[in-house]
């Protein structure tokens, strides 16, 4: 017997050739005759959207935490008398990142932007880029962004939401006339 374990539809057509005719939305659960099965012939979840990301499944981990990924062409599950329960694995594909001029503000006059992007795809030159004017007293310069600490929605996130920009700012000391260092 093999459960899927998910609150997440099953793709139309998938599963097919694991099972003919079987609605693994209505019934996520097989009898199968043991054996040797490809990840390949098992059915697939649709994209799940969650929060700030998008996620594709790209297989399925069992009860023993063994992963069976559908990019790996020799991936087979070995069916036994015992009950089998699968669990889809998620990859991020998409994220939207927020980001916070922290005084400056990006073109358009906003101090706040968010983007989406595709995982892997992030690079700082495709980063909004916030300008600040300067004052007699400070000089601003963008430094960078800082990310928040321990917003990961899992373990296997590629990327944290953007908190706020990162500017140098020098210090202008007007000294009294007739002061000086020491």
């Amino acid at each position: 017997m093999v459960r899927f374990e998910t609150s997440v539809a099953f793709k139309s057509g998938t599963g097919e050739a694991l099972v003919p005719g079987h609605d693994f939305n209505e019934n996520p659960i097989v009898m199968l005759p043991v054996g040797n099965y490809k990840i390949s012939d098992f059915p697939v979840v649709e994209n799940w959207i969650g929060g700030s990301q998008e996620w594709r499944c790209v297989g399925w981990r069992d009860q023993n935490d063994k992963e069976y990924k559908f990019d790996d062409p020799d991936a087979v599950i070995a069916l036994d008398t015992f009950a089998v329960t699968l669990t889809p694995i998620w990859a991020g594909t998409k994220a939207t990142v927020s980001f916070n001029a922290n005084g400056g503000i990006f073109l358009g006059n906003t101090k706040y932007m968010r983007l989406t992007y595709t995982v892997g795809d992030l690079n700082e030159a495709d980063m909004p880029l916030p300008t600040r004017s300067n004052t007699e007293y400070e000089s601003c310069v963008f430094a960078g962004w800082k990310f928040k600490k321990n917003t990961t929605v899992s373990r296997k996130r590629l990327f944290r939401l953007a908190e706020c920009s990162i500017w140098r700012i020098p210090i202008i000391m007007q000294m009294p006339s007739g002061m000086q260092w020491n």
